[in-house]
């Protein structure tokens, strides 16, 4: 695996790193002090909780690109989709139905931004990930998303063998694609008419980051300046 720390945030303790400056100086919500990026444990899902139902209220609402295939309307937290998050959280990496989560937490505490990786569903998919992530209304635009790829990424890199990690959007979705394709994900597909959400055709996009050869030689490029 390798050992490149090149990308890591600076740390603040043990398992949290805080968000490069160039986010604090993007973002004066934040009080001159940029978020820290933490690990988010099973027993303290609650704050994910939370996060993820108040980001649904913009849901293909408010300006805000459709960005989950589900009714503007319906809930996020039905209890077999947390009973899967949390067992994931309590799996060790690389067996079946693994998934990691980490948040970005202000200087109050409160959680604004969030990033995960977990296990593909597919048998024999061991060396790749899905990545998942969401920020808080208030904080978009400001650097934070790429601030956690970008975290994600080394920690894969670092902690890890996976060799790819993959994602998908919906189409229409420009913040999301831009943001991606600078941290150096590239589209592989575009399925057309995937999704019908309250009677709109949604394509979907899926791309794909290489972060190693199968020799373990680290292949990921640098994403352009965000």
């Amino acid at each position: 695996m390798s050992n490149n720390r090149g990308a890591l945030p600076r740390s603040r303790g043990r398992g949290s790193f805080v968000v490069p400056s160039l986010v604090m100086d993007r973002n004066p919500d934040l009080h001159h002090a940029p978020p820290v990026i933490r690990p988010i444990e099973s027993a303290g899902m609650g704050a994910l909780v939370a996060h993820l139902e108040d980001q649904l209220k913009d849901n293909g609402q408010n300006g805000t690109p459709l960005f989950q295939p589900q009714s503007r309307h319906a809930p996020w937290a039905d209890p077999e989709k947390l009973a899967l998050f949390r067992l994931g959280l309590d799996t060790p990496v690389g067996e079946p139905k693994w998934r990691r989560a980490w948040g970005a937490f202000d200087p109050r505490g409160d959680l604004v931004g969030h990033i995960d990786l977990r296990a593909h569903f597919e048998p024999c998919t061991a060396h790749r990930a899905v990545l998942g992530m969401g920020i808080q209304r208030a904080h978009r635009g400001r650097g934070l998303g790429r601030a956690l790829v970008e975290f994600v990424t080394s920690w894969a890199l670092r902690e890890t063998a996976l060799e790819w990690i993959d994602l998908e959007f919906l189409a229409g979705n420009g913040p999301a694609e831009r943001l991606y394709r600078s941290a150096g994900f590239e589209e592989v597909v575009t399925i057309p008419d995937m999704f019908r959400v309250d009677g709109q055709s949604i394509h979907n996009v899926l791309m794909t980051k290489r972060l190693r050869g199968s020799g373990g030689e680290r292949q990921s490029r640098p994403g352009r300046s965000a």
